[in-house]
């Protein structure tokens, strides 16, 4: 059995078998088994480099707030540099919706508006309805590589969960904030920057919905009042 934490874990599981044959059958089958995964995944892989260079472009959209954009353009640029294959973006939800959960308050598409050098491609009508002949939500996998999912040659994709195994870069290897996001803040927002620097330990709070006065966000606007009332609960129970 070629990997010894499973052939210890294995023993562990059939030390307690009182007949030695048995024990020692369990063991050859379960060295069977692994012989054939490892054949398996070496067939997957070579199918995989095989149909790699198939998909002509992948289509994935773009929707939500801010940093739901920066994720979104996070994937599509890490399928770019890793797998080398070309992703437009669909920005057509901002034409027809562009509102939060509860319809109140716009979300616009900012990406751009900040990050106007980088190279993001709009996909046009045609290619979008190209694309979603091959519809593929990654909810609908469990543990698949990503690279199976380039046998076709149009795709569109929706990232909604980490169900698909890619190479993936982080926020910090593809957005400068300092270069971007800084000299975009007003005085107010840069004194709270410089406070948080100049402070020896400092914190940050994510507010969301619902999460520490159990408001039924769906039934109620939440405006600035309320994310004023979760920071002040937050203070009083840090206090």
């Amino acid at each position: 059995m070629p990997n010894e934490r499973l052939k210890k874990y294995l023993n562990d599981i059939v030390w307690w078998i009182p007949s030695r044959k048995l024990r020692d059958f369990i063991r050859e089958i379960f060295s069977i088994i692994y012989e054939i995964k490892g054949q398996n995944d070496l067939l997957l892989n070579n199918y995989l480099l095989s149909i790699n260079g198939n998909t002509k472009y992948i289509v994935t959209p773009v929707n939500g707030g801010f940093v739901d954009q920066l994720n979104i353009y996070r994937i599509g640029y890490s399928i770019e540099n890793y797998y080398n294959k070309k992703v437009l973006y669909d920005i057509f939800w901002y034409n027809y919706n562009g509102k939060d959960s509860i319809k109140n308050y716009n979300r616009n598409f900012e990406l751009m508006n900040i990050f106007n050098d980088f190279d993001f491609k709009i996909a046009t009508d045609k290619e979008i309805q190209i694309a979603k002949i091959n519809t593929i939500n990654a909810r609908d996998y469990t543990d698949i590589d990503i690279r199976y999912l380039f046998a076709n040659k149009f795709i569109y994709f929706f990232d909604n969960g980490p169900n698909i195994k890619m190479k993936c870069l982080s926020f910090n290897e593809i957005f400068d904030l300092d270069k971007y996001i800084l000299p975009k803040l007003d005085n107010d927002n840069k004194k709270i920057y410089e406070d948080i620097k100049n402070c020896k330990h400092s914190v940050a709070c994510h507010v969301r919905r619902n999460d520490y006065l159990k408001v039924d966000f769906r039934r109620y606007s939440l405006d600035e009042n309320y994310f004023i009332k979760a920071i002040e609960k937050i203070n009083k129970q840090i206090r």
